[in-house]
Formats: C-alpha cells, structure tokens, sequence
C-alpha cells in the first residue's frame, strides 16, 4: 500500500505482516540418524514445534533440518508441509507459497492455515479479491488468525473502506497486543484516513515495542510532517543520513501547500547531502513548477477582473 501525494508520487509502502514460519522444499537432505525408525512419534511432535520457532525468528537452517527428520519418518505430514509453506512466504517465494497453500487448504488440522496463508501470498501477488475470499473463509473456520485480520486490514485500505480497515486491524492487535508491526500497520492506516492524531499514537507504540522497527520510525516521521510538528519530525532522521529526513519532511510540507517550509527543508536536504540528493531535487523541481502554475493562475485571475 502505498501513500500517495497530489502529484502521484510514492511516499512509503506500509509493510504487509508477513512473520510466518515455514521450510524450503529444496532443502538439502541430511543423513539418517541410527535408530531413526525407533524414535518415538512424539518427538516427531516436538521437531514440528521447535521448526516453528526456528522460523519464527527466521533460522531457517535450524528449520530445514528438523523438518527433514519429520520428512523421512512421515512424507506427506501436513504441518510439516504447511510450515514448508510458510517458510517459502516468509522468504519471499510468494508465487511458490501460494501453489504450497493451496494444496493444503481441504487438509483437516491445517485448513485454516492454509487458507490464511494462501489469502495474504494471493494478496501479495496482485489477486486481492480472491485474498479477500480466502482470508474470510480462514477467519470462519478460526477468528483468532491475527494474520489474517492484518491481512483485510490491508486489502480494505486499498479499497479505501476504513471503517473495514480499522475494524480488522483492531480484531488483529486485540490477538497480538505486542506487535510492532500490527501497530505500524494501523497507524499507517490511519495517516492514509487523515487521522493523524490516531496515526501518531499507533505509530509511537509501535517504536515503543520495537526501538528498531525504521518503517515505524519513517512513518512517524510524515505523521509529525502532516501535523506541521516539522522539528519534531526531523529529530527522528537517522544520525547518518540526515538529509533523508530532510526530503521527508520537506515533501510533506510541500503537500500541505506549506511552500516556504518545503523548499527549505528540501534545500537543506540538498546542501547537506554527502551526495546528489536525487529525490530532494526532483521535489524541489515539483515545489517550483507548482508554484508557477499557481502564480500563472493567480496573474490571470487578477487580469480578468473587471
């Protein structure tokens, strides 16, 4: 999703929660270990639980490996299967994840999973209606799915239906009251509605759960813009780069028809910049060309008067 300004330009994709945990079907094997046959089935249970966790916090080695054990013991095991999937989502195969998904989506244990997963890969690759469908029959078969909900909190947003929007997103955080992510993504929501306010609250907790979570953070940074908090905005451009915020902030300004705000703030961004600021030249070149046109139009009204 994507916010856009008056003139078109792209100002900062809003992260879909992807967090998802699966294995790569190509994995490597690994040798067989001696006895193998005898281990009992529930430790099969616990390789299923720890693969999880690896992926969780994206050790997909660590994964791979104990879904393998699984693999060579039970070839067709569904939850292994559906974390192979989720696995190829949270690496970005998102085409590969889809076709994984799909085939488990009338497998009993792992149905609404799959559906939930199959929902938000369709959504990621352009089939949002078809998500849509997917990602409500997840939420029948099991309201807690706080993917799931995230995931029509973002096919509504592109659709513009806030109420929808914010309704599914506060189903997810209601599920997941810890997620940076999910707080980032409402208070994204809510910048696109002109609820700054709201957005600023969302998107402060969403830093506060997460020090590093820099979409938050840059987030933040155009809800203070949009405020006309500009100062406050900029104290939260990355130390390095300063001249990033700069453009940001400056950008923003130029939105708000605060012209005098924009081209200074781009101007700095310009002269600070350890190189040619590209973008704060073009929105400089924007800012100007706007102005033109505004001082053009305003000349002819004042000659046209009688």
């Amino acid at each position: 999703m994507t916010m856009l300004g008056k003139h078109g330009c792209k100002i900062l994709v809003m992260s879909l929660c992807v967090s998802s945990l699966v294995a790569c079907s190509t994995a490597r094997p690994i040798a067989q270990a001696p006895l193998e046959e005898a281990v009992p089935v529930a430790y099969y249970d616990q390789y299923l639980d720890l693969a999880e966790q690896a992926l969780a916090h994206k050790k997909y080695e660590s994964a791979k490996r104990l879904l393998e054990k699984v693999f060579l013991k039970y070839p067709g095991h569904v939850q292994a299967r559906l974390l192979v999937a989720e696995m190829q989502f949270s690496q970005g195969n998102m085409e590969m994840a889809r076709v994984s998904f799909k085939k488990l989506v009338n497998e009993q244990g792992v149905k609404a999973r799959a559906l939930q997963g199959y929902g938000l890969a369709l959504l990621t690759t352009g089939k949002a209606d078809e998500a849509e469908i997917a990602l409500k029959e997840a939420m029948e078969l099991d309201p807690t799915l706080w993917r799931a909900w995230n995931g029509l909190g973002y096919y509504y947003d592109r659709n513009q239906d806030w109420q929808k929007s914010e309704f599914s997103y506060g189903q997810a955080i209601a599920l997941e009251q810890n997620s940076s992510i999910l707080f980032n993504n409402r208070g994204f929501s809510r910048l696109l509605q002109k609820n700054t306010d709201g957005a600023i609250i969302d998107l402060i907790q969403a830093i506060q759960l997460d020090p590093e979570n820099t979409t938050a953070s840059l987030n933040l940074q155009l809800a203070l813009a949009t405020a006309g908090r500009y100062q406050q905005a900029m104290s939260l451009s990355a130390q390095d780069v300063p001249a990033n915020g700069m453009n940001n902030v400056g950008y923003i300004a130029f939105l708000k028809g605060d012209y005098y705000k924009a081209e200074s703030f781009l101007t700095q961004a310009m002269e600070t910049s350890y190189w040619f600021h590209e973008k704060a030249w073009r929105n400089l070149g924007l800012l100007r060309s706007q102005r033109q046109i505004e001082d053009e139009q305003s000349d002819k009204g004042t000659s046209e008067r009688p």
